[in-house]
């Protein structure tokens, strides 16, 4: 079994390893750290979302909205990475799109929380 170079002990050190990599061809290198991009954009998205479905629950939404709308975004980030990643095969104005569906359904949730909250008809 081969050894893996990845330095367990210097995680964040991933990103110099890819870019010094000589055995790496661009294409694959560009993958790499469009991969590590990509998992940075969902964490710091993942805070938005949560609060999101945290305001939804809250104001009683019904599960099938909070359902819909959580699956909505999670189809959106999925779509979103794919594209991130694989934009050498991709257009990457197909990412916007991915992206802001995805904060579409999240926002979706917010204003429904708020007029469910304020009395509103709202599912």
């Amino acid at each position: 079994m081969a050894r893996s170079k990845r330095n367990t002990r210097a995680p964040r050190d991933f990103i110099h390893q890819i870019t010094s990599d000589p055995a790496l061809d661009t294409t694959t290198r560009g993958r790499l750290l469009r991969a590590e991009a990509a998992q940075a954009n969902n964490f710091e998205n993942l805070g938005l979302f949560a609060a999101a479905v945290v305001a939804g629950t809250a104001a009683g939404l019904s599960p099938s909205t909070v359902n819909g709308c959580s699956l909505g975004y999670l189809a959106a980030r999925f779509a979103y990475n794919h594209i991130y990643i694989f934009n050498d095969l991709v257009p990457p104005v197909l990412r916007t799109g991915a992206y802001f569906a995805g904060m579409g359904c999240v926002f979706a949730l917010f204003v429904q929380a708020g007029w469910k909250v304020n009395g509103s008809v709202v599912s």
